[in-house]
């Protein structure tokens, strides 16, 4: 039985069937808590709530700001643009200078490759 369709059983059997949650958890072999968060979920969104959600984070708190990402490709375009280097280094150097917060060089180098402005070489 797949998990989606033992959450309809569940929900069913405690909804319709008038099993308490202790005794739904202890038949399906579940957690108590569990049961709860399956019938809050039917109760605001009926049979949608029990589809299978993902486990994945909204946000990672450890991400690079859009605004370093932003500079770091301003920055390699001013660079190239002024006949100097405009690699990874140079970038980190040059948001030191301006007093930013300066990101691994592997991660300008990452946020470079994700903005298709590095050239791949063998």
């Amino acid at each position: 039985m797949s998990s989606l369709d033992q959450n309809r059983v569940i929900d069913l059997a405690v909804v319709q069937m008038g099993l308490s949650p202790e005794e739904a958890a202890r038949r399906f072999n579940v957690s108590r808590q569990w049961i709860h968060v399956l019938l809050t979920r039917y109760k605001h969104s009926v049979e949608a709530g029990l589809e299978l959600r993902s486990r994945r984070p909204a946000t990672n708190p450890r991400a690079t700001p859009e605004v370093v990402r932003a500079r770091i490709r301003e920055l390699r375009v001013e660079l190239a643009a002024a006949g100097l280097d405009a690699g990874a280094e140079s970038i980190a150097d040059h948001l030191g200078r301006e007093g930013a917060s300066v990101p691994a060089v592997s991660t300008i180098w990452r946020v470079l490759r994700s903005a298709q402005m590095v050239i791949p070489q063998p």
